[in-house]
């Protein structure tokens, strides 16, 4: 595999005030959903999608995303994408990740997690410009996770 995807909540201070149900996740809390396509050598990220109610499922998120509908821009020949089983299996999108009976994650995975979580924030959404400022923070959070790697 060359890339991995996954998805991440961004939790919010509050239920919102604005269309406040559709951003009720799984987890029992309200947030914006997030989806990061990562190089797996040095954790660059090349596609992402954010901004979305907490409550979409994460094969829907990734629907959303460019590499979804051009996987060739991203891909050579012979190249994939590891997923969890949130996921699609598809041609390119591979679905290694099972969790154990166990019920502990890789190593990989849970560092792959962590990661992802560094760049989190608490946000409230009462209105459109509220979700739109909170998107602009996300993304510049983003923009500066690919800074640091390019830097170091």
């Amino acid at each position: 595999g060359f890339l991995c995807v996954d998805g991440s909540l961004f939790n919010l201070f509050q239920k919102p005030g604005w269309h406040g149900e559709g951003f009720y996740d799984r987890k029992s809390q309200y947030s914006l959903s997030s989806q990061v396509v990562i190089m797996l050598h040095n954790l660059q990220i090349v596609d992402y999608v954010i901004g979305v109610p907490g409550s979409l499922h994460e094969s829907t998120l990734f629907s959303h995303a460019w590499i979804y509908h051009h996987p060739q821009a991203f891909l050579g020949a012979n190249e994939w994408i590891w997923a969890d089983t949130a996921y699609p299996s598809l041609t390119w999108c591979i679905v290694p990740f099972k969790k154990p009976s166990g019920r502990e994650l890789a190593a990989d995975l849970k560092f792959f997690n962590y990661c992802l979580s560094s760049v989190k924030l608490r946000f409230q959404i009462q209105n459109q410009t509220d979700l739109d400022y909170a998107n602009m923070w996300i993304h510049c959070c983003l923009i500066l996770h690919n800074m640091i790697i390019d830097i170091q």
